[in-house]
């Protein structure tokens, strides 16, 4: 499946663009893997830029019985005129259904 979108105008006086695609691939019965990216850009009236990136990556695999394991990559980025940061996390896990 292959989601995307964007959206462009003004919240409270801010001009705001924004964008998102997503891609989730199935790759057995079992296994499904996802990727996303989004961005956000907004400028304010005094021309102060925000950009803000977001990425992920999800891989899942049903075990059956309800139990299902993942590992997940994400990276965020945030940049103003300024001041920039980023970070990024991995995450494994399991989920149990009832």
């Amino acid at each position: 499946t292959l989601s995307a979108g964007t959206s462009q105008g003004k919240l409270a006086g801010i001009e705001v663009d924004n964008m998102f695609v997503t891609a989730a691939y199935t790759m057995d019965a079992d296994t499904t893997l996802s990727l996303g990216y989004s961005t956000k850009d907004s400028e304010t009236t005094g021309g102060v830029v925000d950009e803000e990136r977001m990425t992920t990556v999800n891989v899942s695999r049903s075990l059956g019985g309800g139990v299902s394991i993942f590992a997940e990559y994400a990276s965020a980025e945030y940049e103003d005129n300024t001041v920039g940061s980023s970070g990024a996390s991995v995450a494994l896990g399991t989920v149990v259904s009832f």
